[in-house]
């Protein structure tokens, strides 16, 4: 089972996901950061285990402190809303990446969306 160390709950589409600085005993991210699919069922708490949309389960160690910002998950959120466009057979377009910037700024600042 992986574990989430320093991590955070997120909100988009008023769905939680967590993104979490390290993640260790995944079976397909060796190391490093990592953002959730939704959580559906489990404890958000430290010491607690969810299990997220995919089916993916996590033990949640530290959580980040919340003086602590999550800016090293918007290269992340950039990424998985790419990759979404792509299986839709779509582009992200340059006119689209202020408006994107914006609703990241606000998941990042906590914001319910």
């Amino acid at each position: 089972m992986a574990t989430l160390n320093n991590w955070r709950v997120l909100y988009a589409n008023q769905k939680p996901f967590l993104t979490a600085i390290d993640v260790c005993g995944h079976r397909y991210i060796p190391h490093g950061p990592i953002i959730t699919s939704e959580i559906v069922a489990g404890e958000l708490a430290q010491g607690g285990t969810v299990q997220t949309k995919s089916g993916s389960i996590y033990t949640l160690e530290a959580p980040l402190p919340s003086d602590a910002d999550c800016e090293f998950a918007r290269g992340l959120l950039f990424e998985r809303v790419s990759r979404s466009l792509g299986k839709q057979g779509r582009m992200l377009k340059f006119e689209d990446l202020e408006k994107l910037n914006s609703i990241i700024d606000r998941i990042l600042a906590g914001e319910r969306m």
